[in-house]
């Protein structure tokens, strides 16, 4: 607010500095207004997010209490740009109970058909792949992250996807903006609408996706 009123910066408005001037509401309301500016309406935390420092972050930054709801007694009052402009480091770690169900599901295969997977040596092609992409097509994938939502398991039953490469491309799409292109992704996935590309150029980075923009690599290929 300010900078309006400061003659000769780029935000200056005359009409502010008469009115600010003339009305005293309008300066009773500026003035406030200013006192406010910069104050943190709230404090909130990054469920997942762990500051990592080589002392105390009291050397660093002023910290505050947790609230009994927080998962931390101990809060960083700086917001992240600022942590990582003076030398901290913010790590995530996410915790998903998707990948206990993995180990688990590992781990019973291996005791009753003396198979050993790992994330290395799934099978994305043969019978058991074909029975994945079965399931998976059925929508009966209740419990299966990423795509248990009644939305999600529609697309899955129109799609049947046939590839690992499918999936991907499902779960990238099915978010707001790429979503209205999937009706047509099936289409020409199923030969039903020809592929079309706005220049012959495209057709090496869009093929796979069938013409359509899915992937922020595509885009970064794009203008490259």
């Amino acid at each position: 607010i300010q900078d309006c009123l400061t003659e000769g910066h780029e935000f200056y408005s005359q009409e502010l500095v008469d009115l600010y001037a003339k009305e005293a509401w309008v300066k009773t309301l500026l003035d406030t207004a200013m006192q406010l500016e910069g104050v943190a309406r709230n404090a909130g935390i990054h469920a997942a997010a762990v500051i990592v420092a080589d002392r105390e972050l009291t050397h660093y930054t002023p910290i505050m209490r947790g609230s009994k709801s927080t998962v931390t007694s101990t809060i960083a009052q700086y917001e992240f740009p600022i942590l990582e402009s003076i030398g901290l480091l913010k790590v995530d770690f996410l915790g998903l109970s998707t990948l206990s169900v993995m180990r688990e599901a590992g781990r019973l295969i291996k005791e009753r058909h003396g198979i050993e997977y790992t994330l290395e040596n799934i099978p994305y092609e043969g019978e058991v792949a074909e029975d994945a992409f079965t399931l998976l097509s059925s929508g009966e994938v209740s419990g299966v992250f990423q795509v248990e939502s009644q939305g999600m398991r529609r697309v899955l039953t129109e799609m049947k996807p046939s590839t690992f490469e499918h999936i991907v491309a499902m779960i990238s799409l099915y978010r707001p903006g790429p979503l209205e292109y999937i009706p047509a992704f099936i289409r020409r996935m199923h030969g039903e609408e020809p592929v079309e590309y706005k220049h012959p150029l495209l057709a090496k980075i869009l093929e796979e996706t069938y013409g359509i923009i899915v992937y922020q690599e595509q885009i970064i290929q794009l203008l490259s």
